[in-house]
């Protein structure tokens, strides 16, 4: 696997939690899907990644299609991974930010946690999810640990 270098702490805690929020894949990064039966019902497959959630770095050589998105984010890839069968990730609508799902409670609801992890930059388009004036000062990832919407269920259940 080819490596890439990356300088966000996040991206590494990211890999290192258990069950791994984002996990290496070939050339790049995936937010796993909970599809399976192991640890946080982890399957086999996820969604790749291009951009850290945490820094906005690309994660890998960016497409040759790039372009720099305006300041309102409308990335197709978000709206669509927003709208699958798999909880990829999800919008709290209330706190107006974007969550990574933790996946960490018991196999019941399908190992869907209460907290989710906010993310700073979409994975996809590499665009700020916050204002500059929101932006966090967060140095641990737990310190962007946010409570799910209420009623957040597993779509798989």
């Amino acid at each position: 696997m080819k490596s890439i270098v990356h300088s966000c702490g996040f991206l590494d805690e990211a890999v290192a939690t258990t069950p791994p929020l984002l996990r290496p894949s070939r050339d790049a990064f995936a937010i796993p899907l909970h599809d399976g039966d192991g640890p946080g019902c982890l399957g086999a497959s996820g969604i790749a990644v291009f951009f850290c959630p945490w820094s906005g770095e690309p994660l890998s050589d960016l497409p040759s299609n790039y372009q720099d998105w305006e300041p309102a984010h409308d990335c197709e890839l978000m709206r669509h991974y927003l709208n699958i069968e798999d909880l990829v990730i999800l919008r709290d609508e209330s706190a107006d930010i974007y969550l990574l799902p933790e996946f960490n409670g018991p196999f019941a609801s399908h190992c869907l946690g209460t907290t989710g992890i906010q993310l700073l930059f979409c994975p996809w388009c590499g665009a700020a999810l916050t204002s500059r004036g929101t932006r966090t000062q967060a140095r641990k990832l737990s310190e962007l640990r946010r409570a799910l919407p209420a009623g957040t269920q597993s779509p798989r259940r």
